[in-house]
């Protein structure tokens, strides 16, 4: 078995502010922890070249670009995805949310969005 604790280094969004419920010092401790980091002194101290890492970092750039193309080939999806499967049953909050915006987007009438 496992235990694992996550930290979110950087902000939730890029409206959010951080340092408004948390300091410096306990970001730089968990920085300080990050396994990744903590994993690439461990394989260096055992004598890991930077061939390695360079080679590891062209892999992930390669990953990370064929991602994001097989992302954006998938289209967007249906409005209505983000209003389903939010509660495990129907909820008002979320029905009125989306009437709102489909009225809102009829609105603009057939193709003048």
């Amino acid at each position: 078995m496992i235990e694992a604790m996550t930290y979110r280094i950087g902000a939730h969004t890029t409206s959010d502010d951080p340092t408004k419920y948390r300091s410096d010092e306990e970001v730089a401790s968990w920085k300080a922890r990050d396994p990744l980091l903590r994993f690439e002194k461990f394989l260096r101290s055992r004598g890991v070249g930077q061939a390695f890492f360079d080679e590891c970092a062209a892999h992930g750039d390669k990953l990370a670009e064929e991602i994001r193309e097989a992302t954006f080939a998938l289209g967007n999806p249906p409005v209505e995805n983000m209003f389903e499967h939010v509660y495990s049953e129907p909820h008002p909050a979320v029905i009125e949310q989306y009437a709102w915006l489909k009225e809102y987007e009829a609105s603009f009438g057939e193709g003048k969005n």
